[in-house]
């Protein structure tokens, strides 16, 4: 019937756009547009290219996408996306250690010389006549490294028929 209107509904995720009208045999239908998402920085990281939160502006249009920054020592494990009010947002993932040298006076014992996972520990095996001092462990690429001490010396005791003379008790 010419001058009558209708609005449709629409499906989770998408918000009517106009109503459908009829005038003069003309069918003029409203539309169900997907609506955009709200976009939140992952932790240990920043907007980057997606929208600033603190703007009026602060959705990513449905169907778009964008990228966040990483604080130093995480990575981004993806872009994110935005499809009819669904996110599928990226993460600042934790970086591994690289690269892992053994110790002067030592060797990597269990640990691995690729790449240690942030968040792991690891222990070095130190040579005859050292001894492992502190742990190793991998936080956000960063690697804290124990060390390989050399062990003191035994009690000094004079030879028979001498003395202590320059030297001490202990070396």
């Amino acid at each position: 019937m010419s001058g009558a209107s209708c609005v449709f509904g629409c499906e989770v995720g998408y918000t009517l756009s106009g109503s459908t009208t009829c005038y003069a045999s003309t069918l003029t239908p409203g539309k169900c547009e997907p609506d955009p998402c709200l976009i939140v920085p992952p932790s240990h990281g920043s907007r980057g290219t997606c929208p600033d939160l603190a703007s009026a502006d602060n959705t990513l249009e449905s169907g778009s996408e964008c990228t966040f920054d990483c604080d130093e020592g995480y990575s981004l494990s993806k872009n994110t996306t935005c499809l009819a009010s669904v996110a599928d947002r990226g993460t600042c993932d934790p970086d591994p250690c690289l690269n892992i040298s053994a110790p002067s006076d030592g060797n990597l014992g269990n640990c691995p010389s690729e790449s240690l996972s942030s968040g792991s520990m690891c222990e070095f095996e130190c040579n005859h006549g050292f001894t492992l001092s502190g742990s190793t462990s991998c936080l956000a690429g960063t690697l804290s490294r124990a060390m390989c001490v050399p062990d003191p010396c035994p009690t000094v005791t004079p030879p028979d028929h001498g003395a202590l003379g320059s030297c001490g008790s202990s070396m």
